[in-house]
């Protein structure tokens, strides 16, 4: 698949540790919607390492995970949705 030309890539890494083990990856922003709620400019952490939590990610049918959080616990000063 090809990067939309609103991505834009943030020399900002980062690694998530979950209970089952970790992901890490790196920051870039883009348009975001979800239904009717557009966000332009959106950063998120876009992952690119699962080896941590291979068993999850082995066989499974999906495209991304979007976290819903607290500020309080994000990564890299981002702000969830």
């Amino acid at each position: 698949r090809g990067l939309a030309s609103t991505f834009v890539p943030m020399q900002k890494a980062f690694v998530i540790q979950y209970v089952s083990g970790s992901v890490s990856g790196s920051f870039c922003t883009d348009d975001v919607a979800i239904a009717s709620l557009r966000l332009r400019g959106f950063a998120f952490a876009a992952v690119n390492d699962t080896r941590g939590l291979e068993s999850i990610y082995r066989g499974a049918s999906f495209d991304g995970i979007l976290g819903l959080g607290f500020k309080g616990i994000a990564q890299g000063d981002a702000t969830p949705v």
